[in-house]
């Protein structure tokens, strides 16, 4: 199943770029908990809590 790809047709414009982890910090933080944490894998169907403020703020400095 390709959801990233389902997801974008749903937005009548899309750009994907790469960045390092550390210029993302969602991503940052969530490799920061996978190593504190002791579980093998962690599976979110929606955003976590711990995150909303870092996608919040994200979505504020959108350009």
């Amino acid at each position: 199943m390709d959801t990233i790809g389902q997801w974008r047709k749903l937005f009548s414009s899309t750009k994907f770029t790469f960045r390092h982890r550390e210029q993302n910090k969602c991503a940052d933080l969530l490799a920061k908990k996978a190593v504190i944490h002791s579980n093998h894998y962690a599976l979110y169907h929606s955003c976590p809590i711990f995150l909303y403020p870092l996608v919040n703020n994200d979505a504020e400095h959108m350009q």
